[in-house]
């Protein structure tokens, strides 16, 4: 799956290998795009991700996912939107 930040404009691609998640981003803000390599798996309507970041953050959490216009989706943890709307590339 691939898509844009409406809001800052990065890109990502993110390949899944059984419960192996990458993902890749590039940031128009950032010096060098970044890979990362962490789990993924859908638990019940949720889209659940554990990562380290090249910051040292990480993230252990589950999300959904709300399309909120053509081809535009919100990200919401424990129901609250996240402020991440992605447009999909096919």
């Amino acid at each position: 799956m691939g898509g844009i930040g409406l809001q800052n404009g990065c890109q990502f691609l993110a390949k899944n290998r059984g419960s192996e998640r990458h993902l890749a981003v590039f940031c128009p803000d950032s010096m060098a795009p970044w890979t990362v390599k962490g789990e993924g798996k859908v638990v019940a309507n949720q889209w659940c991700v554990k990562f380290r970041f090249p910051d040292g953050n990480s993230q252990d959490q589950c999300e959904e996912f709300f399309k909120v216009g053509d081809n535009a989706y919100e990200i919401r943890f424990n129901g609250v939107p996240i402020n991440r709307v992605y447009r999909l590339v096919p």
